[in-house]
């Protein structure tokens, strides 16, 4: 799973336009990109799919990888939708309304819906059920979907036994989301229907080789 890379609205405090529309890559997004998709051809991975959100920054991301085979467009790997929680909010009122959505969502994280958006709860049904029927159908080689940060985190709790008993190695100041043009590398034992580890990049423009891959077991964490 990757997260696109660096986009105006991450770099300027901007919430992302609900249509995806003028949030395209910046240069250090697009060198992300393609750094990423170096890492990627480096393993020798098999890919048999590049699955994309539909959003610019995703689909950009997606083809500058440079991987093999035809991007297609996947509804459900669009970032959370917020409704109306950031309408006419600009400068200043996006890190308020930000706040304030913390705040909110405190006391139920994955439970707290904005106004006409999702919950993250219901991210994580929407991708991890793409998720479990993409990956029923894949009998080997590589699943590549680029992703957006709190997609990816939602991912994560489909994914992983115990989503929160591994926390990743991030970068200080990351948060709970990994960084733009982060990869996170799933790798499923024959048959099995959760992962046996997890592998970080957290920067695929200072990772080289496959050193630089942070693992952690995960089968055997408990539900």
């Amino acid at each position: 799973m990757v997260r696109h890379g660096e986009c105006a609205h991450n770099t300027n405090a901007l919430p992302s336009p609900v249509d995806g529309t003028s949030a395209g890559l910046t240069e250090v997004g697009r060198e992300q990109a393609r750094a990423c998709g170096r890492w990627l051809r480096g393993l020798g991975l098999d890919v048999t799919a590049v699955c994309s959100s539909p959003r610019e920054r995703a689909r950009e991301t997606a083809a500058l990888l440079g991987l093999a085979g035809v991007v297609e467009p996947c509804s459900p790997l669009a970032e959370r939708a917020w409704g109306r929680w950031f309408e006419g909010a600009e400068g200043d009122a996006v890190d308020e309304r930000r706040a304030e959505a913390r705040r909110q969502a405190r006391a139920d994280p994955w439970g707290w819906r904005p106004e006409g958006g999702e919950s993250l709860r219901e991210v994580r049904d929407r991708v991890g059920g793409w998720l479990a029927a993409t990956l029923a159908g894949l009998r080997s080689g590589a699943l590549v979907a680029v992703s957006h940060g709190e997609a990816i985190m939602a991912a994560r709790m489909a994914l992983e036994p115990s989503w929160s008993a591994h926390p990743l190695p991030l970068p200080r100041g990351a948060g709970h989301t990994v960084p733009n043009g982060a990869v996170l590398l799933y790798e499923f034992e024959a048959d099995a229907e959760v992962p046996a580890r997890r592998g970080l990049i957290a920067d695929p423009l200072t990772t080289t080789d496959r050193r630089g891959v942070h693992w952690q077991q995960l089968t055997g964490a408990g539900a």
